[in-house]
C-alpha cells in the first residue's frame, strides 16, 4: 500500500500518522546535526520495523477526533531546498547497517512536490539498525554512542539499555 505514496501519494489523504507513516510539514535541515541524527533515527526506526514504512515531507496534518495525527493536505516543499543525495548521505553515514532498498524521491501531487522516503521491509538479519551518534554539550556530534530506534504506534521510542544489553549479552555468549 504504502509503495503508493510515491506513484500517488494524494491517496494517503486522510490517513493518521502510524507504524508505517511519518507525516512531516517540512524537511530535516541538514546543516544541524540534531537534524541529521533525527533523519537517521526516523529511517533506522521503520528499518526496524517488520513492515518498513514511509515518510512524507510536505504533508499538513490535523488532529482527528481521537486525537491522531490526520494527513489532510499536501501544501508540498520547494524541491530545489531538497538534496536528495545529502538525505541519501546523511542516512549512510548515521544508520548502520546500510537500508536495503531505500528509496528517497520528490513527487508532485496536485501541483505541489512532496519528498517521500520510503524504508522497505528489511531482512531480519540485518536488525537492529542502529544510530551512532549523540549531540554533546556543543550541539556537535559525537560518534561515541548508539541508540536503536523504535517505531511505536505513531512516533519513536529507544530500546534502553537494558535491552541492549542483554541483546549484546545473549549474542556474545552464542558466539563463544
Amino acid at each position: 500500500m504504502f509503495r503508493s505514496a510515491i506513484s500517488a501519494p494524494s491517496a494517503l489523504i486522510g490517513l493518521c500518522e502510524s507504524q508505517y507513516l511519518d507525516a512531516k510539514s517540512s524537511g530535516y535541515n541538514l546543516r544541524i546535526d540534531s537534524q541529521k541524527l533525527e533523519l537517521a533515527s526516523d529511517v533506522a526506526a521503520f528499518a526496524n520495523a517488520t513492515d518498513g514504512g514511509v515518510i512524507l515531507i510536505g504533508a499538513e496534518t490535523a488532529k482527528d477526533k481521537f486525537g491522531r495525527d490526520q494527513i489532510v493536505k499536501f501544501p508540498g516543499i520547494a524541491s530545489r531546498s531538497v538534496d536528495v543525495n545529502q538525505y541519501r548521505d546523511t542516512i549512510s553515514r548515521y544508520a548502520i547497517p546500510g537500508i536495503s532498498g531505500l528509496r528517497i524521491d520528490v513527487c508532485e501531487t496536485e501541483g505541489s512536490e512532496l519528498l517521500c522516503i520510503l524504508i522497505p521491509p528489511q531482512n531480519p538479519s540485518k536488525i537492529p539498525f542502529i544510530v551512532k551518534g549523540s549531540i554533546n554539550k556543543n550541539g556537535k556530534i559525537s560518534g561515541k554512542h548508539i541508540a536503536v530506534p523504535i517505531r511505536s504506534t505513531d512516533g519513536n521510542t529507544h530500546l534502553d539499555a537494558h535491552l541492549i544489553h542483554a541483546a549484546l549479552s545473549d549474542g556474545w555468549h552464542k558466539k563463544k
